[in-house]
């Protein structure tokens, strides 16, 4: 959920990312859309960096922060977000990596405005 802190109303944020060289060519390393201001934004030239993370049984850790950002297709604009995972429920651990849900806190800049981030998200290290 995306909220704006003018209007009030809500909208919607989608990212996804992976690091398989065999999806790559199919959906690029990191894609996704936001919906802000009734206006549907594709993440074009998105960048996602993981800025923390913490211990986990095995040998990974479990990311717990990351900022990035992301061309508009309509614009030069250049947006920028910065998420944190609040709470981590894992449901499975192979040791090697592992599958979680969790809690993501953050917020959204676009064109000088803090957009308010708040949802689910699911982690498969």
């Amino acid at each position: 959920m995306v909220r704006d802190p003018t209007t009030k109303t809500l909208g919607d944020f989608y990212l996804h990312s992976h690091r398989s060289e065999k999806l790559k060519d199919l959906t690029g390393a990191v894609d996704g859309f936001a919906f802000m201001n009734n206006t549907i934004i594709r993440l074009q030239e998105a960048k996602l960096k993981k800025t923390k993370s913490k211990f986990a049984l095995g040998f990974y850790r479990w990311p717990i922060s990351w900022q990035g950002s992301w061309q508009n297709e309509n614009s030069s604009e250049k947006i920028d977000f910065d998420f944190i995972l609040s709470k981590r429920k894992t449901f499975s651990n192979w040791f090697v990596d592992g599958f979680a849900m969790g809690i993501v806190k953050g917020s959204i800049v676009k064109d000088g405005q803090m957009y308010e981030v708040y949802g689910l998200g699911e982690i498969i290290q």
